[in-house]
């Protein structure tokens, strides 16, 4: 009835907006202070919230960092154990084995190959050429055998080799290619062993068959 009355005025639909807009002016001048109070204490509190998070992110990272860094020391610990463990291996294996580059530059070699070649010292042989110990006759073969192991091939070959002090052993080598994590051929590696007593025993075998051909 009264409600009704007052919306069949038009003037009456500004009553409650302007009612609002006098109460906001006469409360404005006692809100604001207490507004600024308010506002500043809500900017102190998201200050500590961010600051508490950013902490909090900050340790997570220095967490994940130090774990990462205790893996990394742990991988290269196990590294140097396996490569230890490997060297331990090749030392002591009974025959010769060689790691060599592309251009028949000796690059590693056990104490069994260095008795071969009659070398003390791995000093006396690495960043040598193998092709000085290998018979001249043999160097064009022992070549072809690099290259085919360096296009990713394993390769057999015999050859006569010539130690430091001159002493003479045929040779059997078992080549195969020491590729990078690329996929790439790094280096050759070859497992070589004396065949001189077999090499004699077959050439004895050729000579005593001539002559018994000689013979009959």
């Amino acid at each position: 009835p009264m409600e009704s009355r007052y919306l069949h005025k038009p003037w009456a639909a500004l009553a409650i907006p302007a009612a609002i807009a006098g109460g906001w002016a006469l409360a404005a001048p006692v809100a604001g202070v207490y507004g600024l109070a308010l506002g500043a204490s809500v900017l102190a509190a998201w200050g500590l919230l961010r600051s508490g998070a950013l902490s909090r992110q900050l340790r997570k990272a220095e967490a994940a960092a130090m774990r990462e860094a205790s893996e990394r020391r742990q991988m290269e610990r196990t590294l140097a154990e396996q490569k230890q463990r490997l060297k331990m291996i090749i030392d002591s294996e009974p025959e010769c084995v060689k790691i060599q580059a592309a251009d028949g530059t000796i690059l590693d070699m056990n104490p069994a190959g260095l008795a071969i070649i009659e070398a003390k010292h791995r000093d006396d042989i690495i960043g040598k050429s193998a092709y000085g110990y290998i018979a001249p006759e043999w160097r064009a073969k022992y070549a072809e055998m690099t290259e085919r192991v360096f296009r990713g091939e394993a390769a057999t070959l015999e050859f006569r080799l010539i130690g430091r002090c001159g002493g003479e052993r045929w040779m059997e080598t078992h080549a195969v290619p020491l590729r990078d994590p690329d996929g790439t051929t790094g280096a050759l590696l070859g497992i070589t062993r004396d065949v001189t007593d077999r090499r004699r025993a077959e050439e004895n075998e050729r000579q005593h068959r001539t002559a018994v051909a000689r013979m009959q």
